[in-house]
């Protein structure tokens, strides 16, 4: 229940090495990077090299990272991979067959997987592609046709008229009335064949005498031309309408096979795919810590935190790189910014973290209220919302929400409200805010005002005290003296609080 203690550490070696070695420092996971800034002391790290026995050449000049993204073409094939990987159901017992620290870390190795998976797959995507594209056309032939599914004509017939222009259109169903109000004045035959809630579908037979007149008629309304005379089909509409039926029955039979050859393709592999995609990860953290780093001609640096009880284990990583790395380790106070807080917290109150986060992160020299907060929210929420019943709802909310592994801090925080509101609800003989089914345990608030109050005070004027404490507390280890005494939360105002808690009382 405390802010962990971090270690400022500086790394620097040769640029040669730079990969091998940033990869066992992500691996290890226990740096956070920050980025070394062009304000470092030149003649400084001139003394620290040759200390070390490091080859340089006159005079230091320091510049960033500007490399660039080499993985851009492997990225766009295992992105085509993982659309597929994604929906697939894999079991958890596959998943645990893979092991988390399995990593690539050869570029040309990452390469050649790539490509083998995705060369396995191109084939299978390209036939994809055809059938879902001729899927999609028929598809729309197959909605167009059955407008004029009862018109009993052949198709070809339709095309081939002499003195009539065949049209098939998609209206409204205010413009449909308008064409048949004006009927006799419209130098055409129209006629309703398909009707919806909101718009009509007509067919017309123009005499082309008439043709540019009966334009004028159509341009005057709002319409969607509906092609049929485009489709590549001869026969009656049912006819063609059966036929397109049974080859979309075909092609999706076809899909069907190429879809499982897809997924046993991708099963087979599995495990390449999870650490191609682990690898690709970490090669994307490589690049974004690159750019927080510094370069020299032969050299790199490299500056950030350690957590203190984790800075052996952090140098067993860079062990088998030690002649060629200088690591220096500095107390945070000796650097100009703050180092990064990690909290360190009971699994019982950890997911009140977040309610902390709120209001906002504890700086390195304060202390983590993590354990008042979540102590007193789960009891002042129980005093408050004792209810056995409505305490269950808010645990089976949170058993739910972890089984589904969505929203692990809110979940974990209903639970433990709802346990606390359960356990008051037996005290306060409460379920689902019927007080005559179980007998209290404690006594009932309802029936007993005074006490209740009286015991929410006595509870109440502690709590706020000990939280004017860890304000002092936090004052006094900043060196706020003026604050820390006589500040609004100061020593002075605690014991006027105390004084006339107390006097209250006697």
């Amino acid at each position: 229940m405390a802010i962990v203690k971090m270690k400022a550490v500086s790394i620097m070696g040769h640029i040669d090495n730079q990969e091998n070695i940033l990869k066992q420092i992500i691996k290890s996971s226990h740096m956070h990077v920050q980025s070394v800034e062009e304000k470092l002391d030149s003649s400084e790290i001139e003394g620290l090299l040759k200390e070390n026995n490091f080859q340089i050449s006159t005079g230091i000049s320091l510049t960033n990272s500007n490399s660039n993204d080499k993985y851009i073409q492997i990225k766009n094939d295992i992105k085509k991979i993982n659309e597929v990987y994604d929906n697939l159901e894999i079991t958890e017992e596959l998943q645990k067959a893979v092991k988390d620290k399995n990593f690539i870390y050869d570029y040309n190795q990452i390469e050649q997987n790539a490509k083998e998976i995705f060369n396995q797959l191109e084939s299978v995507y390209s036939s994809l592609k055809v059938y879902l594209d001729r899927t999609e056309s028929l598809q729309k032939l197959l909605n167009d046709l059955k407008y004029i599914k009862n018109l009993d004509i052949d198709i070809d017939y339709l095309k081939n008229l002499e003195n009539f222009d065949f049209k098939c259109l998609k209206t409204f169903k205010e413009n449909s009335i308008k064409l048949f109000d004006n009927y006799e004045n419209i130098p055409l035959l129209i006629f309703k064949v398909h009707e919806a809630i909101e718009y009509d579908v007509l067919v017309s037979f123009i005499p082309k005498i008439f043709k540019t007149k009966s334009e004028e008629v159509f341009n005057s309304i709002n319409f969607e031309e509906v092609n049929i005379l485009d489709i590549p089909f001869s026969g009656k509409p049912r006819e063609i309408i059966n036929s397109i039926e049974k080859e979309l029955d075909n092609i999706q039979e076809k899909i069907h096979e190429l879809e499982k050859e897809r997924e046993v393709i991708l099963y087979d592999n599995f495990h390449k795919i999870v650490t191609l995609n682990r690898s690709l990860d970490l090669e994307n953290i490589i690049s974004h810590v690159k750019n927080h780093m510094l370069f020299t001609k032969n050299l790199f640096f490299i500056r950030g935190y350690v957590p203190e009880d984790q800075i052996e284990d952090f140098k067993k990583y860079l062990d088998k790189y030690s002649e060629l790395v200088v690591i220096i380790e500095k107390e945070p106070e000796g650097i100009e910014d703050l180092p990064p807080v990690k909290l360190k917290n009971s699994p019982i109150i950890k997911p009140f973290e977040m309610m902390v986060d709120l209001y906002g992160t504890p700086n390195y020299h304060e202390t983590d209220p993590t354990w008042f907060l979540g102590l007193t929210y789960m009891l002042f929420f129980g005093a408050m919302f004792g209810d056995l019943g409505q305490g269950f709802v808010l645990f089976l909310i949170g058993w739910i929400l972890t089984a589904m592994k969505k929203f692990p801090q809110p979940a974990g925080i209903l639970k433990r409200i709802g346990l606390s509101s359960m356990f008051f609800g037996i005290m306060y003989g409460s379920i689902f805010g019927l007080e005559d089914v179980i007998e209290p345990l404690f006594m009932s608030p309802m029936h007993h005002i005074i006490e209740t109050l009286l015991i929410a005070v006595g509870i109440g004027v502690p709590l706020l005290i000990m939280s004017n404490l860890i304000n002092v507390k936090n004052c006094l280890k900043e060196k706020n003296i003026e604050e820390g005494i006589f500040g609004e939360k100061g020593i002075v105002r605690n014991t006027y609080i105390c004084r006339y808690f107390g006097s209250g009382i006697s």
